[in-house]
């Protein structure tokens, strides 16, 4: 159970971390390389994807493994769950748009929006997992 939470609070901090990493490189850069910024974006953003299926297998192995899956979870965890569902959401969007071969200027927006609500998820479900699990 122990290399479960490692796992998460790992994938946890490399999802968030790159959340604030990829708003420091729009703030930083994106007028001087726009085309090394979108580079730099999308690997962060595949990592964060990466990030978030990692959580929701080592989330859901430890709850049964656990034995939270039955015990009927709380409020907060319900709260956590919501703010999960939309970054994942949003996170597949994303993917998806940024697959494209040329995405369109107003996709390239939307995702950056997307991106600032994943952060903001990302943050909430910490919240709502601390005071779930205190």
């Amino acid at each position: 159970m122990a290399l479960l939470k490692i796992l998460h609070f790992l994938a946890l901090a490399v999802g968030i971390g790159g959340g604030i990493a990829n708003g420091i490189v729009v703030a930083t850069a994106s007028a001087n390389d726009p085309a090394l910024v979108g580079a730099i974006r999308s690997r962060i953003g595949r990592a964060g994807f990466v990030a978030l299926i990692t959580l929701w297998i080592t989330g859901v192995w430890m709850a049964f493994a656990g034995g939270y899956a039955d015990s009927g979870m709380g409020f907060w965890f319900w709260a956590k769950m919501f703010f999960v569902l939309v970054m994942t959401a949003c996170s597949l969007t994303i993917q998806i748009t940024m697959r494209r071969p040329s995405p369109e200027a107003a996709a390239r927006a939307r995702a950056q929006t997307l991106s600032k609500v994943i952060l903001a998820c990302a943050i909430l479900a910490v919240v709502c997992a601390v005071i779930e699990f205190r």
